[in-house]
């Protein structure tokens, strides 16, 4: 068979993606039998483009391209895209991604040199918490849970640096406040309310346009 008529791949097309900010609690809400909750982790947001047997692009929140300055992450991220074309949600953290010296580590770091950039160990991680498309099918359009499960599908076998966002899917509410309270204690940040039967996008309430997750700053971190 000649080069030209050779069969080939089809790529998929990876959608931009906005990415869901979540709005403010001023309080930790009383009723939590219907949402998620997740800790707040303080780092840099993170939207990763995972073409199937092509390029990795890692994007800020706002859209700048950072992809050269985390190239262990890129690595790990091209395993994924070995067999799966994917867009993730997620948060790239320093150390335990817990303070601000933590977030300051990760949006200050400069374009590593090449004896830094292939040290065995991961001082920078990804903590992936959603997944909005993947292999040509919009998974923004399935609720939480769905889109959860599909995460922990595709991450089974996870590569080193990149990481699941723990989440109390099964928690009754009294152990989702005893969550709240080990996260409190442990010094982080706040948490992320999700509810379980929302989509990937933001829904319209009048004037107002409303985010199915929320967050909450504990009072040390307010």
């Amino acid at each position: 068979m000649s080069p030209d008529r050779r069969p080939r791949t089809t790529e998929i097309l990876l959608p931009k993606i906005d990415p869901l900010e979540p709005g403010l609690f001023i309080s930790i809400p009383r009723h939590l039998e219907n949402c998620i909750v997740e800790q707040k982790w303080n780092g840099m947001r993170g939207l990763v483009y995972i073409q199937k047997g092509g390029p990795v692009r890692i994007k800020t929140k706002s859209g700048m391209v950072v992809t050269e300055k985390f190239p262990e992450l890129e690595r790990d991220f091209k395993l994924i895209g070995q067999r799966h074309a994917a867009v993730l949600d997620g948060e790239i953290i320093f150390g335990e991604g817990r303070t601000n010296a933590d977030r300051n580590e990760v949006i200050y770091r400069r374009t590593p040199s090449p004896i830094m950039a292939v040290r065995p160990n991961h001082p920078f991680r990804y903590i992936a918490f959603d997944i909005p498309f993947l292999d040509g099918v919009a998974i923004s359009e399935k609720v939480t849970l769905q889109r959860k499960a599909r995460l922990r599908a595709l991450l089974a076998t996870l590569p080193e640096g990149i990481h699941i966002s723990a989440a109390g899917y099964a928690l009754t509410a009294k152990d989702k406040r005893m969550l709240l309270e080990s996260l409190e204690k442990g010094g982080y940040e706040g948490a992320v309310f999700k509810l379980k039967d929302s989509k990937y996008k933001m829904t319209r309430s009048g004037n107002r346009m409303i985010s199915p997750w929320k967050k909450y700053k504990f009072p040390q971190a307010a």
